[in-house]
């Protein structure tokens, strides 16, 4: 099951994969290795001595299993592609994974479940479960409509990061 780093505010970038790095008990030259950098590059991003590389992000947020707020100010203002690396590469399920890429692929980012039966193929109960998953691991949030009791999933975290 992926990780949920909380962080607060303040926690910038570099925090965040030194945190995650020393939850999961790697050293830095073993996520290093996971991810195509040396130990010392690793020092450097987590010293903040070397910028993150866009194309690395998806990479560190996957071997780091971040969800929810940490996986947000890891990606930070990433365009789609960015997060589209990370869905591939993360440990979601394949049918996560066609949740995630539905809602991705949205102009705005968010969708009732009917709208992601609908686009995945999926069975309703099926996209609702697995929806609601996402949203305990800190990947979704939901809102539901008083009104009509419809239930939406977005992207936790702010959505024009995202976009």
């Amino acid at each position: 099951m992926p990780r949920t780093l909380r962080t607060r505010s303040g926690l910038c970038r570099r925090q965040v994969i030194q945190r995650a790095r020393q939850a999961k008990g790697l050293t830095q030259g073993e996520l290093g290795r996971q991810v195509g950098l040396s130990p010392a590059s690793i020092s450097k991003l987590e010293n903040g001595r070397r910028p993150l590389d866009p194309a690395l992000a998806p990479r560190l947020a996957a071997v780091l299993e971040l969800q929810g707020a940490a996986l947000h100010r890891l990606l930070g203002q990433a365009g789609t592609g960015h997060w589209r690396n990370w869905i591939w590469q993360s440990r979601c399920t394949p049918n996560e994974k066609l949740v995630l890429l539905a809602l991705l692929d949205s102009s705005t980012q968010a969708a009732d479940t009917d709208t992601l039966t609908e686009r995945t193929g999926l069975l309703a109960g099926t996209v609702h479960t697995l929806a609601d998953g996402l949203y305990r691991q800190g990947v979704l949030s939901r809102t539901i409509d008083a009104q009509t009791g419809t239930v939406s999933w977005r992207f936790a975290g702010p959505t024009e990061e995202i976009a």
